[in-house]
């Protein structure tokens, strides 16, 4: 049997129990936590120093805030394609095989995992509507004991009486 072959992301993210991009984007939330801190501090020592010049002071630090976040947004993604394309690259020559998938077929192709998907999606969307369906029958299950609670009599009958007298008016009422 031929090994499966990992994307870098599905082996990585088995090894860490993870997907390295959270590992990246968790990176990218501290560094601008860190420099909205850094900034808040900045604008607060600043007004607390020269409150007549509030206004011009937070405009200033406004604008360079935009601009330090282009430049950190810049060099952040720089950062990132290092870190996913070569620290955390997976090299193309190791051939990986794990003992937990013996006898499982990996050698699908791409229209046989479409397939595959296909499928998947729509047990699991028969899944959805097959709870829907118990709750509703639960919700509704008062319905069969009303006959029996009032005294209705059958409703096939019932059904037939009714739709045999409303086509004897339509016929009355069109001669």
């Amino acid at each position: 049997m031929e090994p499966h072959t990992y994307s870098d992301q599905e082996l990585l993210s088995d090894l860490f129990g993870f997907f390295p991009t959270r590992l990246s984007d968790g990176l990218y939330d501290l560094m601008n936590a860190c420099i909205y801190n850094v900034f808040d501090g900045i604008t607060e020592k600043l007004t607390s120093t020269c409150p007549e010049k509030e206004f011009e002071i937070e405009e200033a630090l406004r604008s360079f805030e935009k601009q330090i976040e282009m430049e950190l947004d810049a060099a952040f993604n720089t950062f990132q394609d290092y870190l996913l394309g070569s620290v955390l690259a997976v090299p193309r020559t190791i051939d990986v095989r794990y003992d937990d998938i013996t006898g499982i077929r990996t050698d699908l192709s791409e229209e046989h995992e479409e397939v595959l998907d296909e499928s998947l999606d729509k047990a699991s969307s028969m899944q959805g509507e097959l709870s829907s369906m118990d709750e509703y029958s639960q919700i509704l299950s008062f319905l069969s004991q009303v006959p029996e609670k009032h005294e209705v009599i059958d409703i096939e009958f019932s059904t037939e009486n009714i739709i045999l007298k409303t086509s004897n008016q339509k016929r009355e009422h069109f001669k």
